[in-house]
């Protein structure tokens, strides 16, 4: 159905043309002559139609047949499958005329049509290059999406028929040379023969020329049925619209700053037609955006009401309560964010055809009643023909701040929903009999009263958790991992889903419900409810901000490491090949003694002559710190100090030779 409605698919209806189910007496006689000839030349394999179904054997009647009444094989055929498709009767062979084309007229070179206001007028007959060049420029210019006008098309037309009249210039100019007695059709005769084209090829132009989905949406005749819910809360309808008003900020007390035009997202039910839920945000339509809308949709609206500084009754705006069934565009609704919906909720989905807002005629003409009765009255409000040069900026008058609009667009609903008339297709015989009046609101009470309604109330708490957006994360040893971001859970670390030899090493996943503009907590949906997961100390570098601020540094991160991955690489090579080098030197200045001398040497002295070695650089710098900070000579040792240095090295290199031998002269 879906590629019927979109025009992939055409249907038609397998019936016989009435020309063939006319009886002979009303048949022309050369048509019959026609008939009897082919069904003669086919006779003998009607007759044998089993063995004709046999390739080899059937091949053979056919050759027969050709012969027999000297025509082509093909041609016999075409017949046969003719006759078998028709019905399997003999007027099934009859000759079909309706589209073959009846004699040209003669070109006799006399002026057709009624007599022209100036003799000097252009005209031509029209010719076979003609239509060639005709259909050219059609195909090329007009019967395209957002294709020229028939006038611009024309043009073309004129230079395409005198281009053999074009002559190149010395200096690369182009110049027409129309000679004496050469003619080119009127825009009338142009007219005339695109319409005639269009006709003869079964062209619907103005389809090809706006696309089916614009031509469908604005052209396209309509049924005038709807679908017709069994009550109220049923099906609501969602879609979201620039409003037509530019306002201020809220923050700044001069109100001179402006924050543009609004998003504004309607919610309409379709058994009453009544507005039940609006959300207005200087956000882009997203699903975040669309599930506040919900949310004011499905609550009290006596508490939404008091956000705004507004005192109302249950009576006076009683549409709260979730759907059954949300009819929306496949934006919002198609992502996995949106599954909570379905999941925790229990709404059907259903999606609006790409580019066919006439889908969700209710919600659309919510607009209208936004701009027509409300904000057309505000200042800062956008008029249609705002960028036409004179017209006032709305910008210049723009005043209100959001929640003065909010403020305005409250009792306006109220009183759309509770006094202004609805449609009477709405009503069905029992509300005429029960004469309820042509009020959406009584619509809506009387559909609670005496139609299946199936709306359940949840608190508000419950609806703004379960309206959550919708991801997956994967529980750790160390934590709750989403998102990039490490999370902490008591409900997972005391029920042991952190415990790798309970979960035999395996990562477990939950289903988790987040806010996109808050990265400082999201809930784990288990067994026991939704759990909550605070943001660890080891992402607390992203505490306050929203995920997609998270995205953009971590991405922002990650772009400024391949800058610097060549400056890396070097400096990672650079270490790798002074570090061969350095042992490569030490091992040729390394004298290799036997194994059983290396294993009996004590670690421990030859660390202590190190660690002595240490020491006397250590003290040798103190001292050489303190004499330049205080300005103190270089003074030579003390005898004691002197002869206890002598000791020490006499000590070291004793030690020395006997690890290597002595390197003195007279020793070797």
């Amino acid at each position: 159905m879906v590629w019927i409605e979109g025009g992939l698919i055409t249907t038609a209806e397998m019936e016989l043309p009435s020309f063939r189910l006319l009886p002979d007496n009303q048949q022309t006689s050369k048509a019959i002559q026609k008939r009897d000839k082919k069904f003669s030349a086919i006779a003998p394999i009607i007759e044998n139609l089993e063995e004709f179904l046999i390739p080899t054997y059937g091949s053979k009647l056919v050759s027969q047949a050709a012969e027999a009444s000297g025509v082509r094989r093909s041609q016999i055929y075409t017949w046969i499958y003719l006759f078998l498709q028709f019905g399997q009767t003999k007027n099934a062979l009859l000759p079909d005329n309706r589209n073959r084309k009846g004699n040209k007229r003669r070109l006799s070179g006399v002026r057709l049509g009624r007599k022209p206001k100036s003799p000097k007028a252009p005209y031509k007959h029209k010719t076979p290059e003609d239509e060639r060049n005709l259909e050219r420029v059609l195909k090329k210019h007009y019967l395209i999406p957002g294709g020229l006008p028939l006038t611009k098309v024309y043009e073309h037309f004129k230079a395409l028929h005198f281009s053999g009249c074009m002559r190149v210039q010395p200096d690369g100019e182009i110049r027409y040379e129309i000679l004496p007695g050469q003619s080119y059709p009127s825009m009338s005769q142009f007219r005339s023969w695109t319409k005639s084209y269009e006709n003869e090829k079964g062209i619907n132009a103005p389809r090809m020329r706006m696309g089916s989905s614009k031509y469908d949406k604005d052209l396209k005749g309509r049924s005038g049925d709807i679908v017709v819910p069994n009550g109220p809360g049923e099906i609501y309808q969602i879609d979201a619209t620039p409003g037509d008003i530019y306002l201020v900020s809220q923050l700044d007390k001069l109100r001179t700053l402006i924050v543009g035009r609004p998003t504004i997202y309607s919610v309409v039910d379709v058994f009453s037609e009544a507005i039940v839920g609006i959300y207005v945000s200087l956000f882009s339509s997203s699903f975040d955006a669309m599930r506040l809308a919900l949310f004011n949709a499905f609550r009290s609206k006596v508490s939404f009401a008091r956000e705004f500084g507004l005192t109302i009754t249950e009576s006076d705006w009683p549409m709260a309560v979730p759907c059954l069934k949300l009819f929306g565009d496949n934006a919002e609704l198609t992502s996995r964010r949106s599954e909570s919906l379905i999941e925790d909720l229990g709404i059907t989905v259903q999606f609006g055809r790409a580019y066919r807002g006439d889908d969700k005629g209710l919600v659309e003409k919510s607009f209208d009643h936004y701009n027509n009765n409300l904000l057309s009255g505000l200042p800062g409000f956008v008029e249609k023909d705002y960028k036409t040069r004179g017209a006032k900026d709305p910008k210049l008058d723009a005043v209100l701040t959001l929640p003065e609009l909010y403020r305005r667009l409250i009792p306006y609903i109220i009183h759309h929903n509770n006094f202004e008339k609805c449609s009477s297709r709405l009503f069905t015989r029992e509300m005429t009999i029960d004469e309820v009046p042509f009020h959406r609101r009584d619509v809506w009470n009387w559909g609670v009263k005496h139609r299946p309604f199936s709306g359940k109330k949840l608190s508000e708490e419950q609806l703004y958790l379960n309206l959550l957006e919708k991801g997956e994360a994967s529980v750790h040893r160390e934590g709750v991992y989403f998102n990039k971001l490490w999370y902490s859970c008591q409900w997972t670390l005391v029920n042991g889903h952190q415990d790798q030899s309970m979960n035999r090493n395996r990562t477990k996943r939950f289903d988790v419900r987040f806010m996109r503009h808050s990265t400082d907590r999201i809930f784990l949906c288990t067994s026991d409810g939704l759990q909550i997961a605070f943001l660890k100390h080891d992402s607390a570098r992203f505490q306050g901000c929203s995920f997609d601020e998270v995205e953009v540094q971590l991405s922002r991160e990650h772009n400024k490491e391949l800058e610097q991955a060549p400056e890396v690489l070097a400096s990672e090579l650079s270490l790798l090949e002074n570090t061969k080098r350095l042992v490569k030197k030490a091992q040729s200045e390394q004298i290799r003694l036997p194994v059983s001398e290396i294993k009996t040497q004590s670690i421990t002295e030859n660390r202590g002559l190190d660690i002595e070695h240490e020491q006397q650089q250590e003290r040798e710098r103190l001292q050489r710190y303190t004499n330049s900070q205080y300005g103190i000579a270089e003074q030579p040792d003390i005898a004691h100090g002197t002869k206890d240095h002598s000791k020490r090295n006499t000590a070291h290199q004793d030690a020395m030779n006997n690890l290597f031998g002595s390197t003195d002269d007279n020793d070797s």
